[in-house]
């Protein structure tokens, strides 16, 4: 039991050393019989309680861990979004003062409108999330941070391809017949939808899952 005794006592310095040696506890192991090394391992292996699994994400994680690590990935995803919106947004601006815009006709005029607001609109609810952390920062309503960005995120995605898709038609109007451009256009908005959201559910689907509405 001496053994015993000085081999916890090892276990303990090595818990405050935060870099223990691996020959300090070689010697005293090895004066130990094969049943005290099952005694002492296997309590110590009994003692370790494995982390608990967060019942809404399935994943070792507490509650407050997974609203950080949802709201970190949607932060992500929000600059990819961002990015591309600004930048659309600013060219349909500087697309409205050049001499052709001006004298184009009634429809083409229209459609600038849309594509704008449109893309005005997206980066809105985009940014939104960052004031929206900003007022409730420090409140305990991370959940509610969490879900409702996640919604605003997608209207934004879905405004976004509203502009897009105004945008494609305002440029391929200039060059094509109408006709032409709208057919391009309805197919370019085909394109996006597929990938943007029936990807997506096909892939939910076949796995059998359903939106809860809830970040996991």
């Amino acid at each position: 039991m001496a053994v015993l005794d000085e081999l916890a006592a090892d276990e303990l310095a090595s818990l405050l050393d935060p870099q223990p040696s691996p020959e300090q506890h070689a010697g005293t192991a090895a004066r130990l019989s094969p049943s005290e090394r099952r005694k002492l391992w296997g309590s110590s292996v009994s003692a370790v309680t494995p982390p608990e699994l967060n019942p809404v994400s399935g994943r070792a994680e507490s509650e407050q861990e997974r609203l950080d690590r949802n709201y970190h990935e949607l932060l992500q995803e929000l600059r990819v979004a961002q990015t591309g919106t600004q930048i659309l947004f600013a060219f349909l601006l500087t697309v409205s003062f050049t001499p052709l815009m001006r004298d184009a006709d009634r429809f083409t005029h229209d459609l600038l409108v849309v594509a704008i607001l449109a893309s005005a609109a997206a980066t809105a609810l985009l940014i939104t999330p960052v004031a929206f952390h900003r007022i409730v920062f420090h409140r305990g309503l991370k959940e509610s941070l969490v879900t409702t960005a996640s919604y605003l995120a997608l209207a934004g995605l879905t405004l976004l391809l509203v502009a897009m898709l105004a945008t494609s038609m305002l440029a391929l109007d200039a060059v094509l017949e109408r006709g032409t451009a709208a057919l391009l256009t309805a197919l370019t908005g085909a394109w996006f939808v597929g990938f943007w959201y029936v990807l997506p559910g096909v892939v939910l689907r076949r796995h059998g899952r359903r939106s809860t509405g809830r970040p996991r």
